[in-house]
């Protein structure tokens, strides 16, 4: 009886946490959990085989096998069967939640859709936090003069701002895809490839440049300059500026979206890393640092960044959410990923056009519903635990 008590004491209070890893485990086992091929078999000559982790499909289990020991959902997104279409949810026992209008099973696709959209909502919400953790230290760590440009340099800044956008953001990827299937090394490298395309040849075509009303040297302090950039960012409605990366990156792809949603998404974790890099630099251990004789960025990187982590850790909690939340509406309007693709969204597109099959909309807005909730109630409890703890 308190073995029972105590499970459900940490169901009701770890709740968020166990459906976040049921979420995660189903994201990392898809292949396992559905497919058309078995995990063990034996062959018709005593065998035992591995049909899944084989590069060729050794056939169908029930042909060419004594026995197999498969999936418990023994279907791929894509197959398709000419004889179950549009089942409701238990009508057939083949397919436990339906299938659509191509016979394709509901449960396969939604499992699978899981790996793909929390894949993206991770990658773009690890990018977003990157780039507002970076920014919001950068905007509090150098006051004012913190950089001084040569007033040519600052020309040549606003002249490859564009160009070099145009490379990192719309050749670039293509050209990654190809040569680099490694998802968050390009989504780490297009905007580092934007920054040093404006600022490397800024800085060495400024040298050409010694003397002259051009040479001298503006002191810019960055906080200025970022607090600029956020509110532009901000003023542009986010779908709008999401369509419009989606459509200049490339189109539909992994990393098309993770940069699309990535990108747009680092504003309110950088104003939240600002706003507690201001307020840990008026406390007495951090003046107690520089007292002792602490380089600026020793600083920041020993006292100012691991104590600021607490609250950015709530707002990539919402900021996953808000990720899954774009993605689906992105595949839901079509400029997620190929229509072809399963995915929550596109399953939810699925369900609009054939208001009859009201199983292909219940199911993926449940998954939806469930991760955003987990997400939301996981973020709001760490921020009550942080703002405790400050107390």
């Amino acid at each position: 009886m308190k073995c029972k008590r105590d499970l459900k004491s940490i169901m009701r209070r770890h709740w968020p946490l166990l459906l976040l890893g049921f979420y995660l485990l189903t994201a990392l086992l898809a292949p396992l959990l559905a497919n058309s091929r078995g995990w063990i078999a034996m062959d018709q000559e005593g065998q035992i085989t591995f049909p899944l982790f084989q590069q060729a499909p050794g056939g169908h289990p029930e042909t060419d096998y004594r026995w197999v020991i498969g999936p418990p959902v023994p279907y791929l997104p894509a197959d398709q069967d000419a004889s179950e279409v549009r089942k409701a949810p238990f009508q057939s026992g083949k397919h436990l939640l339906g299938t659509d209008e191509l016979g394709r099973d509901v449960l396969s696709m939604i499992i699978h859709a899981t790996r793909k959209d929390m894949s993206v909502a991770f990658f773009a919400t690890l990018l977003a936090g990157f780039i507002g953790i970076f920014a919001g230290m950068i905007a509090t760590a150098g006051g004012s003069g913190f950089r001084q440009f040569k007033r040519i340099e600052i020309i040549f800044i606003l002249l490859f701002s564009l160009p070099s956008f145009f490379y990192s953001f719309m050749i670039l990827p293509r050209l990654m895809k190809e040569f680099l299937p490694f998802p968050l090394l390009q989504a780490f490298l297009a905007p580092a490839a934007f920054i040093g395309g404006i600022l490397i040849p800024a800085r060495l075509l400024g040298r050409l440049f010694r003397r002259g009303a051009l040479a001298r040297k503006v002191s810019l302090s960055p906080d200025p300059l970022i607090n600029r950039l956020i509110e532009i960012t901000v003023s542009i409605p986010v779908i709008y500026l999401i369509i419009m990366l989606v459509g200049s990156l490339g189109g539909q792809s992994t990393l098309v979206l993770i940069l699309a949603i990535g990108l747009t998404g680092w504003t309110g974790i950088a104003r939240l890393t600002r706003a507690e890099m201001l307020r840990i630099r008026e406390q007495d251990y951090y003046r107690a640092a520089g007292a002792l004789g602490l380089k600026r960025w020793q600083m920041i990187l020993r006292h100012a960044v691991p104590n600021a982590l607490g609250p950015v850790l709530t707002a990539l909690a919402f900021g996953m959410a808000n990720a899954i939340l774009i993605e689906s509406f992105l595949s839901f309007i079509g400029l997620g990923f190929p229509p072809d693709s399963a995915t929550w969204g596109s399953l939810l597109n699925a369900g609009r056009q054939d208001l009859s099959s009201w199983w292909l909309s219940l199911f993926p807005g449940l998954a939806i519903f469930f991760i955003v909730l987990a997400l939301n109630v996981s973020g709001e409890r760490w921020r009550f635990r942080h703002r405790k703890e400050k107390i």
